[in-house]
């Protein structure tokens, strides 16, 4: 039940030695960040080694469902075929995209691989460009993707802005998410109301609260 209460965040976070209070909040909420995948990675192990008991079976092979692009879905994952060419580095943002569109988390293994993949050039190739649009208009697809490419390195190795927003603190009460996790949410229900093959990007000119849930309550923004 201990709270971190607004009138002693400044003497919590000069104690603790931050110059910033926002600092400190940022800290806690990257710890909570980093607790919440670790335990949905534990869980999701966890679900796997219990379905893999009720066989009652030995070793087997891995039953592979092809998704495109060489990626496969396995076990309610999104894994690498392979043959995958990890010298591309198209091949992160690709995998990313076929993992959204499927609705599937990419694994821990993948994601390992994808992190050794090289950076892309500067300027990116059109189809990266591309591809980070697809990935961004993917849908609730997106959020589990993103979570999983976030803690391999990638997305601030793709947009080292995404630093600077990293778990960062809003002070409006009527706030619910981080900085990052605002723009987040914000992408995925924009996709959302694209609908019917439109892109995101491409959005009508409307109410700027049908993409804030909050807003939409009368209660201000997400």
């Amino acid at each position: 039940s201990s709270r971190l209460r607004m009138e002693d965040r400044d003497a919590v976070a000069a104690l603790l030695g931050f110059t910033d209070p926002d600092d400190l909040l940022a800290e806690v909420a990257r710890a909570g960040d980093d607790v919440t995948w670790a335990l949905e990675m534990t869980m999701r192990r966890a679900r796997q080694a219990s379905a893999a008991r009720a066989l009652r079976v030995g070793p087997r092979r891995p039953t592979l469902v092809p998704l495109g692009h060489g990626v496969h879905e396995h076990d309610g994952e999104a894994v690498l075929g392979a043959g995958a060419d990890t010298t591309d580095p198209v091949l992160p943002l690709r995998t990313a995209v076929v993992a959204a569109r499927a609705g599937l988390p990419l694994s821990p293994a993948t994601l390992t691989t994808l992190a050794g993949c090289p950076d892309l050039p500067t300027p990116w190739p059109p189809l990266a460009r591309e591809l980070l649009t697809d990935l961004l208009g993917s849908g609730d697809g997106l959020r589990q993707v993103w979570a999983g490419l976030v803690h391999a390195g990638l997305v601030e190795r793709w947009l080292p802005e995404w630093t600077a927003v990293r778990c960062r603190p809003q002070h409006n009460p009527v706030h619910r998410h981080t900085v990052d996790r605002h723009l987040l949410e914000t992408v995925a229900r924009a996709a959302a109301l694209a609908g019917g093959g439109r892109r995101g990007d491409q959005l009508p000119r409307g109410p700027a609260h049908t993409l804030c849930p909050r807003r939409a309550a009368g209660r201000g923004l997400s």
